[in-house]
């Protein structure tokens, strides 16, 4: 730990080294462990309000750094709660229905929702197919619009549950 004696910072003092080393002031006033002591940063001053520090030891560098992790583990750790309480809240439903067997209930509506893509992507190329086979035989005029009609209506299902 960095003493000061006499307003001078010594560095790596113990009770093998009492008097430890001077501050050198053209570095860095950060002290760092290297190999299981303790040394003055070896990095050129200039940074900070005081120009005492490193880049690296900046202290507001540091606090900069330590805000962006803050708010990258905060979304991550808001993304997870999310995803449990969604995760619960699906489980205690799933109970409520079937309390016997609620992985049953879980399985048949991912059943639905499969058959339910499934469904609407052959909507979509039946609609393309449809458009193509048109356009082959000239009728470029014509649109299948029973086609885009039911189309537009499963868009806005799967709109609907998805919001």
């Amino acid at each position: 730990m960095t003493k000061i004696v006499n307003e001078k910072r010594i560095y790596g003092a113990w009770a093998g080294n009492p008097a430890g080393t001077p501050e050198d002031i053209t570095r860095c006033i950060q002290e760092v462990l290297e190999a299981g002591r303790f040394y003055q940063c070896g990095k050129k001053r200039g940074h900070s309000e005081d120009g005492l520090y490193c880049a690296i030891h900046d202290p507001e560098y540091i606090n900069t750094k330590q805000l962006e992790r803050q708010a990258v583990w905060d979304k991550e750790t808001a993304e997870s709660t999310a995803k449990h309480k969604l995760e619960f809240t699906a489980v205690k439903a799933c109970k409520e229905i079937n309390p016997d067997n609620p992985q049953a209930v879980a399985e048949r509506i991912v059943k639905a929702v499969n058959s339910y893509d499934a469904m609407y992507e052959a909507l979509r190329e039946a609609q393309s197919y449809i458009a193509r086979n048109e356009m082959q035989q000239g009728r470029q005029d014509r649109t299948p619009l029973e086609g885009k009609m039911i189309l537009a209506l499963a868009e806005g299902k799967q709109q609907e549950d998805m919001g």
